[in-house]
Order: C-alpha cells, then structure tokens, then sequence
C-alpha cells in the first residue's frame, strides 16, 4: 500500500511529510516571536532549517495539522507530492533528533516529528 507524501528540503536534507498531516503549502509568512498569521488565525511558526542546525534560505512554508490546531514550517523547498510505501515510509528515521527538538513547543515538535529523512534518490 502507498501513501501521499509532500516531499521538502530542510536544508540539503530531503524530506516527506504524511500528506494526511498537510493543511497546504505557501510562500513564507512574516514570522514574529515564534507565530505568525495563516487564515486569521495566530498559529506557532519554526524554522526547520536552523532547528536542523542550518543556516535558512527559505522559500516555502508547510501548514501542518497537529490535533485540531496547525503549526507552519519554513522549508528551504517543497519539491513534490509522492507516493510512497507505507511499510518503507515507516522504517524511515525522523528527521530531526529528539534533543534538537527538546526545548520546543509541544506542537512545534510534534509538527517537525512528522518529518521523515529521505535517502536522496527518494527525493
């Protein structure tokens, strides 16, 4: 069985997100103290690049669903919606180490725990 994902670059990292988890994708918002504005509404904002210990030349945000809020990530790219094995998308670890997500919001780390690593022909 396959599943939907939104391939990213997080720095030269690719990377999948569950499209399932996927509100949509947009141009970078204005980002202040953490938040930023998606339809109205104040919702917790990250930058993924320099959460992953990089400098960011963001060009897209992600809008992730976490429970019944959303959370925007900042990409350095989105590159494609693709399908991908369930059973391998599993098997694949998280992008982002858990003491790099110590110290964030709960739903800032939950939304950046959806991230896959992609091995590079994935991408």
């Amino acid at each position: 069985m396959t599943v939907p994902v939104l391939v990213t670059r997080i720095a030269d990292q690719p990377c999948a997100f569950p499209i399932a988890q996927v509100v949509e994708t947009l141009r970078p918002p204005l980002i202040a103290d953490g938040t930023c504005v998606h339809r109205g509404e104040t919702v917790p904002a990250v930058d993924a690049p320099s959460v992953h210990g990089h400098a960011t030349t963001t060009q897209r945000c992600v809008i992730v669903r976490v429970g019944s809020g959303r959370v925007a990530i900042l990409v350095d790219d989105v590159i494609a919606v693709r399908p991908y094995v369930a059973a391998d998308l599993a098997r694949l670890p998280p992008l982002f180490a858990t003491a790099q997500l110590a110290g964030l919001a709960l739903p800032v780390a939950t939304a950046l725990a959806y991230a896959r690593a992609l091995p590079e022909q994935g991408a």
